[in-house]
């Protein structure tokens, strides 16, 4: 990650270290400031300052913070209201708060929440303390939508090495650690997973997979976008795969990620498919902003179908248009454009299927099918050609 918060995307859940009042008020400001320029709500849980006291220092320092904070976009509340309502911490009492104020943000028609938090909140009880690396570990799965993210500040002065260490590794992202990214399956129950995976986001990996232990049926872990991924988290990928028993489970990895698993004898507990052996590869990408779909690979009547059930899934998850970036497809069929105008057709009201960008390619035969004009269908113009 790099060392400002630019480019911080809903979906991330983040442990800030921090070693001065003044790195953490400058990092809210920047965080805060971010979010609201991209539309988001924000949320401030305030401790070692009063909310007053925060909320002056935004307002002096984040550009539109009055205006938003007039229009319920932006709040900043103490800890003492959130994490502990109630005067003790209850996990699942916080979690189920967190899930009800991004469904109350999807509702008011924002693209997702931002959390700000400063964690010192969790010296005021022992068993805080003691709960907080698998709290912390357990909420991930509520990431996975892309409708949260969450920048969880962490005083280095106050934790001790063994509790701090815990605490990162039950974060996906921490500055200067291995980034892991990941969104929620589409089509399938399951996960997509980007960026690094080992021993610094470890707890994080296992409380992602233990989500999905419940799932019947096939479970899909997409993980070609993992750049490296080391023995350790593989043997966690084996062990999930082992816990679901006759359940099927299938891996999409590398060809060093399939190999770990092989070495470690987890080929007879999922089914591994290197990602440079797959053919007509289809893959369906969450977009968290502009919410929707990438699609990427070659979208033929085999696959239609997967395409069609994963824009259903995001029509019922978003409550506006859909967006569908086709930039990667390199071949469609008919079906596959076919399941594109039915999933148009099924917006309703003024909801649109916005595709963007489009390769020529598809483009073309969409105008020449004379989908183009199908209500809810919103095709972008051409590119300007260069000058000739």
């Amino acid at each position: 990650m790099p060392s400002t918060f630019a480019d911080l995307r809903l979906g991330d859940h983040v442990c800030h270290p921090f070693i001065s009042d003044d790195e953490r008020l400058a990092a809210t400001v920047e965080i805060a400031a971010d979010a609201l320029r991209r539309g988001r709500r924000v949320m401030v849980c305030a401790e070692s300052l009063t909310p007053q006291v925060t909320s002056a220092w935004l307002h002096a320092r984040v550009p539109g913070y009055a205006e938003a904070a007039e229009r319920g976009q932006v709040e900043v509340l103490p800890c003492a209201e959130v994490q502990l309502a109630g005067g003790t911490f209850d996990p699942a009492r916080v979690r189920e708060a967190f899930a009800g104020v991004v469904a109350d943000t999807t509702a008011r028609g924002y693209p997702g929440l931002q959390v700000i938090t400063d964690m010192a909140w969790a010296l005021r009880q022992p068993y805080a303390l003691d709960a907080l690396p698998a709290f912390e570990a357990s909420i991930n799965d509520l990431f996975a939508d892309g409708r949260l993210s969450a920048v969880c500040q962490y005083d280095r002065r106050l934790y001790d090495g063994d509790l701090f260490h815990r605490v990162c590794s039950a974060h996906p992202v921490t500055p200067g650690q291995a980034l892991l990214r990941f969104a929620r399956a589409t089509g399938s129950p399951g996960l997509v997973l980007e960026g690094e995976a080992d021993v610094t986001n470890r707890d994080a990996l296992a409380a992602l997979l233990a989500s999905l232990l419940p799932s019947d049926g096939h479970v899909l872990i997409d993980a070609t976008g993992l750049e490296f991924a080391d023995v350790g988290s593989a043997r966690l990928f084996a062990r999930f795969a082992a816990q679901r028993g006759d359940r099927p489970t299938t891996l999409l990895g590398s060809q060093s990620l399939t190999h770990l698993l092989r070495l470690l004898g987890a080929h007879d507990l999922v089914r591994l498919q290197p990602a440079e052996d797959r053919r007509a590869a289809f893959r369906v990408r969450p977009l968290r902003d502009p919410p929707g779909l990438r699609l990427e690979g070659d979208v033929d009547d085999s696959t239609a179908p997967v395409l069609s059930r994963a824009l259903t899934d995001a029509a019922t998850r978003e409550p506006g248009d859909v967006h569908a970036d086709l930039s990667g497809v390199r071949f469609i069929s008919l079906g596959g454009i076919r399941a594109l105008v039915s999933a148009a057709q099924g917006l309703g009201g003024d909801r649109a299927l916005v595709l963007g960008p489009v390769p020529g390619h598809v483009r073309e035969l969409i105008e020449i099918t004379g989908w183009s004009t199908t209500p809810g269908l919103r095709l972008p113009g051409p590119p300007p050609s260069g000058p000739l």
